[in-house]
């Protein structure tokens, strides 16, 4: 009898250690959990502060997704050149451009926006804004919903450069790249002073110098091949350093 009565309570013992075990698991199985998910919410707070998201970020982010797909599309074309130089910078603008287009990307989804703009009037280019205040009124006055955004190569344009060889080739891959190059620099200068995100700020001050290095080769190679660059309204303006 004694035998079962201590049979009987070492069983009892067991049953409840096994319990609070249990228990004790699942409570810092649910605290884990909670501190994981609290931490989640947390960095992502951060990288909002971080990313920011104010109407320039966004704004920015839309308009120079677009602008750089042309870019890319433009580039794509001249890697097929037979002049090294040219591949060798139609291979950097598709790289660079295509990273900056991911970040932009990312930052949209962060923010839970759109990919692209509902128009391209630059409503986020304020005249107020910090910086040049004649150009950024001035390239406003060249956008809208039926010209787009200064710069970018009509339809027309691009048939004709997917069709064209040699030289021909050559001329209108720096071209239209310059010209290219000049429509966006007025949004980069404006995000690089105006956005609210560091990460933004920091991508459109860094890529505004080097698209006007690229601008200065470009035209220095188009002048060795004794042409001109295409006509831009604001060339001269772009012409000095931020």
């Amino acid at each position: 009898m004694l035998s079962n009565t201590r049979l009987l309570f070492a069983g009892s013992r067991w049953r409840r250690a096994v319990f609070f075990g249990l228990t004790f698991a699942l409570g810092a199985f649910i605290g884990l959990a909670s501190a994981i998910a609290c931490l989640r919410h947390t960095m992502i707070d951060e990288i909002r502060t971080l990313v920011g998201g104010g109407a320039v970020d966004i704004g920015f982010s839309q308009a120079m997704i677009a602008h750089h797909d042309q870019a890319v599309s433009i580039a794509r074309i001249a890697d097929t050149s037979t002049s090294p130089q040219e591949k060798n910078i139609a291979e950097a603008i598709i790289s660079n451009q295509l990273i900056q287009i991911g970040q932009m990307r990312g930052w949209l989804e962060i923010w839970g926006k759109d990919e692209l703009p509902k128009d391209y009037k630059m409503s986020w280019m304020l005249p107020t804004g910090k910086g040049d205040q004649v150009l950024w009124t001035s390239f406003r006055a060249m956008c809208g919903p039926d010209v787009g955004m200064p710069g970018l190569a009509s339809v027309d344009e691009m048939t004709a450069f997917r069709k064209a060889r040699g030289k021909q080739a050559d001329v209108q891959f720096l071209q239209l790249m310059i010209r290219h190059h000049q429509g966006g620099l007025p949004m980069l200068r404006y995000a690089a002073l105006n956005a609210e995100s560091y990460l933004v700020r920091s991508l459109a001050y860094s890529e505004q110098f080097e698209e006007v290095q690229e601008i200065a080769w470009m035209q220095q190679q188009l002048s060795l091949l004794g042409e001109k660059p295409l006509p831009f309204r604001l060339a001269d303006r772009l012409s000095t350093t931020p």
